[in-house]
């Protein structure tokens, strides 16, 4: 069912996500064609970033197009901490993963006060590791209806090179994926 939902509002909104805006088209017909009061879980990736947050609006905007008071917002922070390798040799693990969690801390706190504001039921996920693997991997864990994140106003070449997590969420994920600008 869950999957239904989420794939009749992703269906809906096609149109509106190439827009610049966080907010979901108020003229949506879907609520006739799914239960109104179904229960969705959202999962929200942010890093702090204004497209994270953008993210995060967006979110809070398609629970209240829900109506439905079970839905719930769990936002993801990940930090990948290969990079930090030899910091763990001088420092320790525990200390690093201290540092991370921190980071994570602060980078979420801007999108908690937003669905705190909006009323949206919430929690958190910090994790470490690979961006995009662990996005996916928490959604699949956790069985998210729906995973939501910004995307990152990266030029082609710089994808093409590069990638980007939103790409590697978007090709790997089992479920509906939004990208938000």
């Amino acid at each position: 069912m869950n999957t239904a939902l989420a794939a009749s509002v992703l269906s809906q909104i096609k149109r509106f996500s190439r827009s610049r805006h966080a907010n979901p088209p108020l003229d949506l017909n879907w609520r006739s064609q799914t239960p109104t009061g179904q229960p969705m879980k959202m999962l929200v990736a942010t890093d702090g970033s204004k497209h994270a947050l953008h993210a995060v609006k967006y979110a809070a905007n398609l629970v209240r197009l829900l109506r439905s008071p079970k839905t719930t917002v769990t936002l993801i922070s990940v930090h990948d901490d290969y990079g930090l390798r030899s910091a763990k040799a001088f420092v320790g693990s525990a200390k690093v993963a201290d540092y991370l969690r921190e980071e994570s801390e602060k980078e979420l706190k801007p999108a908690r006060r937003l669905l705190d504001a909006a009323g949206v039921r919430h929690d958190m996920e910090i994790r470490t590791g690979r961006i995009a693997q662990e996005i996916v991997k928490c959604a699949n864990e956790g069985k998210y209806d729906l995973i939501v994140l910004g995307a990152k106003g990266r030029g082609a070449v710089a994808d093409l090179l590069l990638g980007s997590v939103s790409q590697r969420v978007l090709a790997t994920a089992k479920q509906p994926v939004i990208l938000v600008k």
